[in-house]
Formats: structure tokens, C-alpha cells, sequence
């Protein structure tokens, strides 16, 4: 079973557990319990769908709602049922739910910090594609190239200029990557930063400050600040990273 196989299942899993027997869901569950990334997301997703469900109980029908409808089924009427004022309640009510769950799923669920990683990790595996543009990016490139910065001190980004200049981006959870390589050291290591706004991520405390990790011959660095996200990715060793930090 892949992710999207198993996510595609999960989506139809009640918050409220009633599912958990089911023999249809059991291999969805069992997957998302091996893979983190998986169940984060499944987390978060039945974290939403108990808000969702705690909003619909909060909405009681208008009082006489049932008596008005009785009433409307035996006599008949020159204002339309659907114009009373108590179906009108309703209606708005659940129309506000639903420009909600629309902007909801618009904007997607929260990506994590390990998901924006696990994707720079997958992307380095192209890096011949990438080719060499620190520079290019004016400014940004020559401060990314300037070995007296520290990339965890915040970079000084800017997403509608780097948009306008077609940087290289990557889609996660529907939202944007923007991936700049850059050169340091004296043996010319090359660099991945991937940057994408805060909002739409979900952080904890302990990833303010660089999170370090070594997969294959991956090193990475991730953290955020008040405004941006960042994954630092290079084929150079962990104190390589950690000196450009």
C-alpha cells in the first residue's frame, strides 16, 4: 500500500474512532502507524475533522422548526417553506460552514517541518538538475554566498521577486518551495535552502533553532522564524552545515 493509497482511505475515518474495527481501514492504519510523515499528517486530519464535528453540534435547529414543517406538509401555503425564516436560519448556517470547509480545503492542511525535509532529501537526488543559480538571484544570491552570514539568523527573502525571476520551487501540500543552490567553503560546497512562508506549516517550539539530521549522504538543517521556514540541504558533512548556520 503507498501513502496516497492509504491517505485516500484514511480521509474516511470518523474522529471519534467508531472506525477503528473496521477491516477495510485496518491496513491504512497500520501503514500510517509505520511511516512518521504518514501519520502526522493523519494526526492533523483528525485533529481538523474533530473541529469540523464539534461546529456541526453546535448548531441547534430554530425552535418549532419540526412543527413548522409539519404544518407546512398539511396546508398549503402562498410563501414558499424555503422562505420562512427559521429554514433561512438554517440555511445560512450551514452555507458559513461551508465557505469555511471550501477556504479549509483551499489552503490545506498543515505541512510539517519533516515533510518539507523529506521532500529537499528526494529533490538532492536530482541536484545535477538544479544547476548553479545563487548568484542569479541578485542580492539574496550574494548574501547567500557571503561566508560572513548565518543563514539561521534569518535570510533576507523575498517570495514576489523570486517569483518574478522563475526561481525553482517545489510543491508541497499545495503550497511552494523556493529552492535557491548556493556555493561556500573553500572547496566550493554546494548548497540547497529551501524557504516558503510560516503560515500553512505547522512548527513546534524545540524547531526554532536548527534541527539537525544525516540521511545517506543528505545533511540537513531545519527551522523557522517569525515570517519563513527553511530546509538547509548539502552533500557536505554536518559540520560543513553547521558552520553555515
Amino acid at each position: 500500500m503507498t501513502n496516497d493509497e492509504a491517505r485516500f482511505l484514511l480521509h474516511a475515518y470518523r474522529p471519534n474512532g467508531a472506525d477503528s474495527g473496521d477491516p477495510a481501514l485496518r491496513d491504512a492504519l497500520e501503514h500510517a502507524q509505520r511511516d512518521p510523515a504518514l501519520r502526522a499528517w493523519f494526526e492533523r486530519e483528525q485533529a481538523y475533522d474533530r473541529v469540523v464535528s464539534d461546529k456541526l453540534r453546535t448548531i441547534t435547529p430554530p425552535p418549532g422548526l419540526r412543527e413548522a414543517i409539519l404544518a407546512g406538509a398539511r396546508v398549503s401555503s402562498a410563501r414558499a417553506w424555503w422562505r420562512r425564516p427559521a429554514w433561512l436560519a438554517m440555511a445560512a448556517s450551514v452555507a458559513i460552514l461551508l465557505v469555511a470547509a471550501f477556504a479549509w480545503s483551499r489552503r490545506g492542511p498543515l505541512v510539517s517541518l519533516d515533510e518539507a525535509t523529506h521532500v529537499a532529501i528526494r529533490d538532492m537526488a536530482s541536484e545535477a538538475m538544479h544547476g548553479s543559480h545563487g548568484l542569479e538571484y541578485g542580492a539574496l544570491g550574494v548574501w547567500l554566498e557571503n561566508p560572513a552570514n548565518r543563514l539561521a539568523a534569518g535570510v533576507p527573502v523575498d517570495f514576489s521577486q523570486l517569483r518574478a525571476q522563475r526561481c525553482r520551487t517545489l510543491r508541497l501540500g499545495g503550497r511552494e518551495l523556493f529552492e535557491i543552490c548556493f556555493q561556500r567553503g573553500a572547496s566550493g560546497e554546494w548548497y540547497h535552502v529551501y524557504l516558503a512562508p510560516r503560515r500553512g506549516f505547522s512548527v513546534g517550539p524545540e524547531e526554532a533553532e536548527p534541527v539537525f539530521r544525516q540521511q545517506g549522504n543528505v545533511a540537513t538543517a531545519t527551522w523557522y522564524d517569525a515570517r519563513h521556514v527553511y530546509v538547509l540541504a548539502t552533500r557536505a558533512s554536518l559540520d560543513a552545515l553547521r558552520g553555515v548556520l
